[in-house]
């Protein structure tokens, strides 16, 4: 029998008495209709699809599992391609860049046959499959048909899976593209995966059988000809440099580490974390079978676990809970990820967790700057699967610490299959773009050969130039700086959007590698009411932003230097700025024509750790190990103090 096709058994029956057959009219054959389930399946329907209609489904070919055929032939043998039917509890199906939905999960859950509505108490031959009787497993046990039972799974990049939770399967193998030298924001979908598990061949596709189990071998992955390079954000993360010593690097300035190579680096379900690849582009395939990794002559941490390997995010009701302790954090921000094969809707999630401020980040490429979307009912967009993305905790000030410094609130966020959907939707969107309609933006661009980032300032009737959580949004990758990244001053921190009642001296500054050219462009002053203008605090001078476009070049970082304002002229009139842009570093800045007189820092004991007096300057910049600081400031204008936390 050929695996897609349809035969029918023939069945004679005759009447016995027991001892000998009787001749009888009620002598006859019986049909029974027969369907040859194929052991490899794609799935060729839409999220809304029926899981049970054999319409939906082809025999796979050679060509998506990776057999070594070049063409579209049946990977099941020599049958029609196009002849399949619905899965069965040994079938090893593959997703492409389409979603498989489970619309009628009622099947699942109730597999009683009901009547045909076309007879009136009986039971007719149809093609619907709802009504066959199927081998439920390897005993040969007989049960009405049921969905959502496979052996294996296999995600080709960009496929998606709805109610992953209530899938039968033994594996699950997911796949991913990854562009060279681009900067990815990632999320395991899979359980006990490691940032070792995070290469692919050396001429980088991962063109092995879909099914078969992989290993790393130094004869066909090469880690240094094809290497992949990942960080972790505000966290140490050892790694072994040239002479074979492990080295634990604390965080690099403020936010993320180096590039580490330790391979038993966890990341968990629900983790974020940072990926490129070089050399060329990769497909890259989880989950993998090692048990150790010997690249290295030394190890630098213990075997992980691979208990779970191949198993995606799966709880009995689809919810997941995940503890904010375990990923990547700052206390008060979150760098976490998708943990389904579905798009994720952030108006929903962020609707579930009220200990989350209503608003996330998301990065693109090489883009250092992330687009802050607010989570404003429908308009907040969608995480996609393998997505990382960060998160604020309510109530969170940059000014102010904490109530309890030793509590982690809040200790879990919820996930919930209910939240996700087949594909990302057109909505309106909330993010920093969308104010242009109504409220004049100032878009902020530093570029250079690494890459660009942007920020944005936004001019609203209703917003303070002090930082609002619900209208301003920090910069986060302040240390991530294989692009520049640009960032005005919200109150006494950076931020990436910075909502504003006015330009009265509004600090900007740009994080660069020391020496690296870098162009900082300014667009929409056309926007404004009033003419604007950027003030250079080492220069003195005053020079008018002309036109929707201005251009300034800079080498390196540069901090409390520049100022966008509308006052052409010199004010008498005091306005100080106190701030950190960066780990270990405070900037206090005043206007143009307010000398700065004293600056005096005092650390939570009362105890004097920085003073500078007749200071005689607009600006000072000071550097402080990390702590909360109390900063009082004295001009020829005026007086100002705040509380500060310096990482």
């Amino acid at each position: 029998m050929q695996e897609g096709q349809r035969y029918t058994l023939l069945i004679p029956f005759v009447q016995f008495n027991g001892t000998e057959q009787l001749n009888s009219e009620c002598d006859g054959v019986l049909k029974l209709p027969v369907k040859v389930v194929p052991e490899y399946l794609t799935w060729k329907g839409a999220a809304d699809d029926d899981w049970y209609d054999d319409k939906k489904w082809n025999q796979s070919t050679n060509r998506e599992l990776h057999l070594g055929e070049p063409v579209a032939q049946d990977a099941n043998g020599s049958d029609i391609v196009t002849n399949a039917f619905s899965p069965l509890y040994f079938s090893n199906i593959t997703i492409l860049g389409d979603t498989l939905g489970a619309a009628n999960r009622e099947l699942q859950l109730d597999n009683t046959i009901t009547k045909d509505d076309n007879q009136e108490g009986t039971l007719s031959i149809t093609d619907n499959i709802k009504y066959d009787l199927a081998v439920a497993d390897k005993d040969g046990k007989i049960t009405p048909y049921y969905i959502y039972n496979v052996d294996e799974i296999y995600f080709k990049p960009g496929a998606t899976l709805l109610n992953q939770h209530l899938l039968g399967y033994t594996e699950a193998h997911v796949e991913f593209t990854m562009t060279k030298s681009q900067a990815y924001w990632m999320a395991s979908p899979l359980q006990d995966v490691y940032a070792g598990d995070m290469y692919a061949p050396v001429k980088g596709k991962q063109h092995t059988p879909a099914f078969e189990p992989i290993t790393y071998s130094t004869a066909k992955n090469d880690r240094w000809n094809m290497p992949f390079y990942q960080k972790a954000w505000n966290k140490a993360i050892a790694y072994m440099d040239e002479n074979n010593t492990t080295v634990d690097v604390p965080r690099v300035e403020s936010n993320w580490n180096i590039e580490y190579n330790d391979v038993w680096v966890p990341y968990t379900i629900g983790k974020g974390f940072y990926s490129r690849v070089e050399e060329r582009d990769a497909l890259v395939r989880l989950p993998k079978d090692d048990t150790s990794y010997g690249y290295e002559t030394k190890a630098l941490s213990t075997t992980g676990s691979r208990e779970n390997a191949g198993r995606l995010a799966n709880t009995t009701d689809g919810s997941i809970t995940l503890y904010l302790s375990t990923v990547d954090n700052d206390g008060d921000h979150f760098l976490i990820g998708n943990p389904y094969m579905a798009y994720l809707d952030m108006s929903k999630f962020l609707a579930a967790n009220t200990t989350l401020a209503e608003k996330y980040w998301t990065v693109d490429g090489n883009v250092g700057t992330p687009d802050v979307v607010w989570g404003d009912g429908e308009k907040a967009g969608y995480i996609a699967p393998m997505q990382a993305f960060f998160v604020e905790r309510a109530g969170y000030t940059p000014t102010t610490t904490r109530a309890d410094e030793t509590t982690d609130e809040p200790k879990t966020v919820t996930f919930n299959a209910d939240m996700t959907v087949p594909a990302a939707t057109a909505s309106t969107s909330a993010d920093t773009k969308a104010f242009a309609a109504t409220n004049p933006v100032l878009t902020l661009t530093a570029s250079s050969k690494q890459g660009q980032s942007r920020a944005a300032v936004v001019q609203k009737s209703d917003a303070s130039n002090q930082y609002e959580a619900d209208k301003d949004a920090v910069a986060l990758l302040d240390s991530e700086i294989d692009a520049p990244m640009a960032y005005t001053v919200a109150g006494n921190y950076a931020a990436a959007v910075n909502a504003i009642h006015d330009y009265k001296n509004v600090p900007l500054g740009v994080y660069a590698k020391d020496g690296e050219e870098v162009e900082l462009s300014i667009e929409g002053a056309s926007q404004l009411v009033s003419p604007l203008y950027l003030y250079d605090a080492v220069t003195r001078s005053t020079t008018p932003i002309d036109g929707d476009s201005f251009t300034l070049n800079l080498t390196g970082s540069s901090h409390g230097r520049y100022f966008l304002t509308t006052d052409e002229g010199i004010k008498a009139e005091g306005d100080i700025r106190i701030y950190s842009p960066a780990d270990g570093q405070l900037i206090i800045a005043s206007t143009p024509s307010d000398r700065l007189k004293q600056v005096q820092v005092y650390d939570l004991n009362g105890r004097m750790v920085e003073s500078r007096q007749n200071v005689g300057t607009a600006t000072c910049q000071l550097y402080v190990p990390g702590g909360i600081y109390i900063v009082r400031v004295q001009s020829e204008q005026g007086e100002a103090q705040a509380k500060l936390k310096i990482k």
